[in-house]
């Protein structure tokens, strides 16, 4: 898994270890490059979604950012 979003994205995988990318502005103030940041955040947790059995999945749907899925998977 991590060599696969690495190599398709080596961005996505700094999402996983640092954190989503957070964005300090109000929403009707985003800039359409914002919007590309934030959907990389969503696009990072849908790729995990995917990879994983419906067990493990019910172990981390309660995750609320990739970070916290990575560090829920680690554990199990």
């Amino acid at each position: 898994m991590q060599l696969y979003i690495k190599h398709n994205d080596i961005g996505r995988w700094k999402i996983i270890i640092n954190g989503p990318i957070v964005i300090d502005k109000f929403e009707n103030e985003y800039t359409e490059d914002d919007y590309k940041k934030i959907s990389k955040n969503f696009k990072v947790i849908n790729i995990l979604y995917c990879a994983l059995t419906i067990n493990i999945y019910d172990s981390i749907s309660h995750c609320d950012s990739a970070k916290e899925i990575w560090e829920t998977l680690n554990c199990i």
